[in-house]
């Protein structure tokens, strides 16, 4: 409730008032598609191409995502089937490099599912959501555990991204094609994690042992940016202190509950309750104020595989990559729309089932309906100085 009413939150939150045409949607992908293979292909040598790096899956995932849209509104088109192939392709591949996670893939296949929900399946029927959507779960599900079983492998080399470069990773995918196995405990492995195992250290031992660290996560997020170089002692994140306390070389995920214990126990566990529910509540607000637009559906759902892990892995430092995600893919669209502003904003709207409205003439009496006056008032203002110009046509962003 708190998060629904937050009204100054999407004040504060990019509108992306992009045209929506063909040209507008195939540019920016192409665009948001490039800036991620700079950032993917940049060796982790320098402070800049390690910041540079943290936009990649936010870039990528926001790729796909208007590919997406762009395959719905134009499905008989085989251009637009081209541009979603290459596009997820080259976002997939971006999903692995530079790491050995399963997010950057799970970021990927999440955000086609993602603007399908949005702009093709939510107005189906409950059979027809199912089926289709499960689908894509299964898909995904599978794909992720058969990286799996390469997702390790090769991790060496000077290249200063733990040797998973994106020539290593293809290479990987044809090899892994002729002779496609699962390897055993496969599925285990999906479905297991160490943040039961690493919030029980943590409720045991703080605070007898070690001191709780108020607002750790908090602290470790707005420092993140700067270089360690330049502030030797800046925060850093529990995973990382947990790993040295319990003397162990394996990366340490220890989830939202050890977050929110090492940093004040029951009061900081019911901390981080409050603070995500107030900003889940917020983004969902804003989501539904601004459903029609597929720019913003797109950055709001770039970085999908880490908000997935959010509650089960470094939380804080997942934060920092769904913010600097979602901002990366916000700077690189307004970029392609100050550069490339007339040709976008050329030719006829691009609308799907689900957001055609915006193009249709307002009712008189629209907004004195009481049921959607008492709920969206407020919002019906708001999404209507969206809709104003940005393709050229009126109403239409």
């Amino acid at each position: 409730m708190i998060g629904r009413r937050w009204g100054g939150f999407r004040k504060m939150v990019p509108a992306l008032q992009l045209p929506i045409t063909d040209p507008g949607i195939v540019l920016t992908t192409v665009i948001l598609l490039a800036a991620a293979v700079v950032a993917g292909a940049l060796p982790m040598v320098s402070y800049l191409n390690v910041f540079i790096a943290q936009l990649k899956g936010g870039l990528a995932g926001a790729a796909i995502g208007l590919a997406t849209y762009y395959l719905i509104a134009r499905k008989f088109n085989p251009i637009a089937w081209a541009m979603f192939g290459v596009t997820f392709v080259a976002a997939f591949l971006l999903g692995m490099v530079g790491e050995s996670g399963r997010r950057g893939i799970l970021g990927v296949l999440m955000a086609i599912g993602w603007m399908w929900w949005y702009f093709g399946l939510r107005h189906q029927t409950l059979f027809s959501k199912v089926v289709k959507f499960g689908a894509i779960g299964i898909f995904t599900f599978v794909v992720v555990m058969m990286y799996a079983s390469f997702r390790g492998q090769g991790g060496t080399g000077p290249s200063g991204r733990g040797g998973y470069t994106i020539t290593k990773r293809a290479t990987q995918i044809a090899e892994f094609a002729k002779n496609p196995t699962i390897q055993r405990g496969a599925i285990f492995n999906m479905l297991g994690s160490d943040a039961p195992t690493d919030t029980m250290f943590i409720m045991e031992n703080y605070p007898g042992s070690y001191e709780y660290d108020p607002f750790n996560g908090l602290k470790f997020f707005i420092a993140n940016p700067i270089p360690r170089a330049i502030w030797p002692s800046k925060p850093s994140g529990m995973g990382v202190k947990v790993q040295k306390q319990l003397a162990t070389g394996g990366n340490l995920g220890i989830g939202i509950l050890g977050h929110g214990w090492s940093e004040g126990g029951w009061l900081g566990i019911a901390g981080y309750a409050i603070f995500f529910g107030a900003l889940m509540g917020a983004v969902d607000r804003l989501i539904r104020d601004r459903a029609w637009n597929p720019y913003f559906l797109a950055a709001i759902g770039s970085n999908l595989g880490n908000v997935f892990g959010i509650a089960r892995g470094e939380t804080s430092l997942f934060m920092v990559l769904v913010f600097s995600g979602f901002v990366g893919a916000v700077a690189v669209m307004y970029a392609a729309k100050m550069i490339c502003g007339p040709i976008m904003a050329s030719g006829r709207p691009l609308l799907t089932t689900t957001n055609q409205w915006i193009a249709e003439p307002v009712q008189e009496d629209f907004v004195e309906d009481p049921e959607y006056g008492v709920e969206y008032d407020e919002g019906v203002e708001y999404a209507e100085s969206e809709y104003e110009g940005a393709t050229g046509h009126s109403r239409l962003v």
